[in-house]
This record gives C-alpha cells, structure tokens and sequence, in this order.
C-alpha cells in the first residue's frame, strides 16, 4: 500500500522508532537548507525505517552539526555527496536520484498535519486542532527559558513543532508538543499545556512509565513539578528524566504561545 506523505508522517510520528522519526527533524532540515521535503529522506516509503542518510543523522545525535558532519558523506553511493544532492534537490537516500535528474521525491510535500486522533485524549473537548512549525526562538527567550531551566536547550528544542487546540467555539484551549528526554534511550511523549498555564497531561508513546506515574502530571503547574515521585521507586533514573522533559517542553510551549509560565504563576486550571 502506498501512503501520501501527510498519512505517512502521520503515522511515523507514533511508531516505537529513533527519536529520529519525530517531525522536528524535517524542520531543522528545512531550516537549514531552505526548502520542504517530505519523510522519505530519512525513512523508507514502505517500512518506515531509516534509510542510510537518516541512519548517519541519527548517530550524530540529531543536531545541526549532525547535518554538516554527514555533507561530504554519500549516503546512497551514487558519486554525488549528500550536501551536493541537497543543494541540487535531489535526494540524499536515492541512488536513481542525483544532480541533473532528481526524480519525484518532492512530488506532494504538504504541510504538517496535526495527529487529531492522539491530542483528542489530552483536549477531549477539542473542536479542531492546528500544527504549527515554529520560527527559531529568539536570543531572549532562550537566554530566559535557560535560566529558569539552569542548563542549554538544543537544537530541536530551538525549532519546536507543536500542536494548538481548540474548542467548538474556537477559544483556545492549549497546545502540545513532542518530548524527548536526553540519554541513550529517549522516552518520546505528547505534552499537553492548558492556555491556563496547567498541564492538560503526558501521553506515552515511547516510554517505560506507568500509567500511575503519568497521572501525576495531570492538571499540575510547572512549579511542582519537583513533586513527581517515582512510580515504582525503581525508577527514579526515569522519573528523573521525563520529569526535566516536561518542565523543558511545558517552558516551551508557553513562549511559543504566551501560556503564564516565565512571567510569574500560572492562572488557575479552568
């Protein structure tokens, strides 16, 4: 069967893979090379897994340094380097690809769709959803957001994907975004934050954690955080991580949106 982008991206974004598959990593590539692809430069059509070019990216760590480190590579052996493919828009993963014949890699690249189905369990009063790719956040509100953290964001965060919610009447209700704990083994989730400031919830998608352990987020600020408890005792390691996850992405969140989490308390839950 063969899926249209918007159904294929659709479903990577839910599939137990690298953290490779999440759909910021198509926007740091457009970013920094100034044009839109579609997953099959990272993934293939039929599988989903990772092709050669998403496999190197990957083992770089993700980054924009990951995309320089792998220019000069050739990842599918056809004579031309990966930075040559990009600049000429031909595709990196495909050896019938390369400079002077492209092929139809491009054909249908549309923009992100919001995954209805999984943000309806966090807004179930939700009237429509709308996925937003945003701009590099700017100097000021990195240099804020890093010191109400005490550590850096990385790229990823800088050009987060996220998701806003609302309701039948078109007020908004909150918005969420993908998370990622650093390591070896990412845990991947859905962060949901109310417009209230609130954490609407945690979807697993990716992770360990027990239901009970989610719970606790459900309807919390950011400040108490502090006060998650490892559920079971065991797993303090990662409790500990998607705890600092979540106060990343829900710090996030309220600059992407004006949500009251760096300019004093939250409002009260509605």
């Amino acid at each position: 069967m063969k899926l249209a982008p918007t159904a294929l991206l659709a479903l990577l974004i839910f599939l137990p893979r690298p953290a490779a598959a999440l759909p910021v990593y198509k926007a740091m590539f457009e970013a920094k090379y100034k044009y839109p692809v579609n997953c099959m430069l990272c993934h293939r059509r039929d599988t989903l897994d990772l092709v050669a070019y998403g496999r190197a990216f990957h083992e770089r760590a993700n980054s924009f340094k990951a995309f320089e480190a792998i220019e000069d590579l050739d990842s599918d052996r056809d004579g031309a380097s990966n930075l040559s493919e990009i600049n000429a828009k031909s595709d990196p993963s495909d050896e019938t690809s390369f400079p002077g014949r492209l092929g139809r890699w491009l054909n249908g690249v549309s923009a992100l769709q919001a995954p209805s189905a999984q943000l309806r369990k966090l807004f179930p009063d939700a009237g429509h959803f709308e996925a937003q790719s945003g701009a590099k956040l700017d100097e000021e509100t990195v240099r804020r957001i890093e010191q109400t953290l005490g550590g850096s964001l990385r790229d990823e965060d800088l050009y987060s994907v996220y998701y806003l919610a609302f309701g039948k009447d078109n007020a908004a209700l909150g918005s969420a975004l993908y998370c990622v704990t650093q390591g070896q083994t990412p845990y991947i989730f859905l962060l949901g934050l109310r417009s209230s400031g609130r954490i609407a919830g945690l979807l697993r998608i990716k992770a360990p954690a027990k239901r009970k352990f989610l719970r606790q987020f459900h309807g919390i600020s950011w400040q108490d955080l502090d006060r998650i408890e490892a559920i079971p005792r065991h797993f303090q390691a990662g409790a500990r991580r998607i705890t600092e996850a979540v106060r990343r992405g829900a710090l996030i969140l309220a600059a992407r949106t004006g949500a009251p989490l760096l300019d004093g308390d939250p409002a009260e839950p509605r």
